[in-house]
Order: structure tokens, then sequence, then C-alpha cells
């Protein structure tokens, strides 16, 4: 009986977690970063930038050139910049989130 106590406690844990970190009123972007021929590039720096009020948002691609960030505001659009030493800097403007959602871009150095 307590077993079943506990699954029960623990699937309402999980699922509020889970309602917390997807909010109708956020949006996640993700994606990889790129050279020209299509090596994934580790450790570019990708900043997000609110264009309304200029709060930013940052992460470093990971080691296979991939990056999430994650709790951004739908209210507004946002430019997304990516740069590393020895490439020339890549940039997305007036992007703008459904709320919920999780956009996926792709850019190449």
């Amino acid at each position: 009986m307590f077993e079943t106590h506990y699954r029960v406690l623990a699937f309402l844990v999980l699922s509020a977690a889970f309602a917390v970190a997807q909010t109708p009123d956020t949006a996640t972007i993700q994606g990889s970063i790129s050279d020209l021929s299509h090596a994934l590039i580790t450790s570019a720096h990708i900043t997000v930038t609110n264009e309304a009020n200029g709060l930013t948002r940052t992460t470093d691609s990971n080691s296979t050139g991939h990056f999430t960030l994650g709790g951004l505001p739908v209210a507004d659009a946002y430019t997304v910049s990516i740069t590393k030493a020895g490439f020339a800097e890549a940039q997305l403007e007036h992007i703008q989130f459904s709320g919920g959602s999780t956009a996926h871009i792709d850019l190449t150095l």
C-alpha cells in the first residue's frame, strides 16, 4: 500500500515539474552550429536578445555542436547571434516563438 502511495506521489511531482518547464507563455530554442563543410562546431557562443527590451540569454554549443535555451517569453521578437573565434558571426533577426513550443535552428558560420 505504501509503495502505491510513493508511486502516485512521484508521478505528481514529475507531472508538476513538466508543467513548470512547458508553460504556455514561454518557448525553447534549440539547434546546431556547423561550418561550411557541415562539421559541427563546439563552444560557439549563442546570444538570444529580446528586441523589445534588450534582455539577453546566452549559452555555448556543447561537445556535439548543439545548444538549447528554454524559458524564453513569447511576447516579443528575438535576435539570435552566434560567435566563435576564427569564424564570421551569424545572426537571425525578428524570430518569434509560439507559447509552449520548441523552435529548431541550424546555423552555419
